[in-house]
């Protein structure tokens, strides 16, 4: 088992597996549309299946870790200058100056203030691994978008800056424990992609396959479990 090594000086992330973090709203997701409690078709032979049958949609709720927030925020534009208070220190957050990523695309839908995570800790990957830091996957719910970023830390990877956008208009509490960016770690190697017709043919037979199957074709020809302790 590769091991994801973390190290916490003194700040204000705490680092877990990301499946400890599931949003209430996938929780609460029925299983079946209309309160059904079992499968079944409609006159057009359109399954009743939710989401929830979704192992793909499932892995991006379960793939690597969390950085999450260890203390609260306020976001309350008439509270500071800042917009944001918290509690304690050290910092969890600054602005950064607005010429430092000239031209940078704000998301639709969020302030142009652009916005820092502050990440105090230490983290360590087996050699020839790197990591993708990006925003909770399927977390639209979340309000800010954290930006995303490859890096290399097989090299230890100490203290740095995550940058973020807040949602326009957004005021109140972003609670201690919100998840901020989801960590996913890979190993390293060359790609080259080239065009095979012989994947297309085989991709038609197991589309054809598929059609005899009512559900959990994918999960029980495909989806392998993934694990991140």
């Amino acid at each position: 088992m590769r091991k994801f090594k973390v190290g916490i000086e003194e700040g204000l992330e705490i680092i877990e597996p990301i499946s400890k973090h599931r949003p209430e709203w996938y929780k609460k997701m029925p299983s079946f549309v209309d309160g059904q409690k079992k499968l079944s078709f409609s006159k057009d032979l359109v399954k009743n299946t939710t989401a929830k049958h979704c192992m793909p949609f499932l892995d991006t709720l379960n793939t690597g870790y969390a950085m999450t927030l260890m203390q609260d925020i306020l976001v309350n534009n008439k509270t500071s200058d800042l917009g944001i208070v918290w509690q304690t220190s050290p910092i969890p957050l600054e602005v950064r100056a607005p010429d430092f990523a000239l031209g940078l695309p704000v998301p639709s839908g969020h302030s142009p203030i652009h916005y820092i995570w502050k990440f105090y800790g230490n983290i360590k990957l087996p050699d020839g691994y790197s990591m993708m830091l990006t925003h909770p996957l399927n977390r639209y719910d979340l309000p800010f978008t954290t930006l995303s970023a490859i890096i290399d830390a097989d090299s230890i990877l100490y203290s740095g800056s995550i940058p973020f956008f807040l949602k326009e208009g957004f005021e109140g509490l972003i609670p201690a424990g919100t998840p901020i960016a989801q960590m996913i770690p890979f190993k390293r190697e060359e790609w080259k992609m080239e065009i095979d017709n012989s994947v297309a043919l085989a991709g038609m037979k197991k589309k054809r396959q598929a059609r005899f199957t009512m559900v959990g074709h994918y999960k029980n020809n495909f989806w392998h479990k993934k694990s991140y302790l």
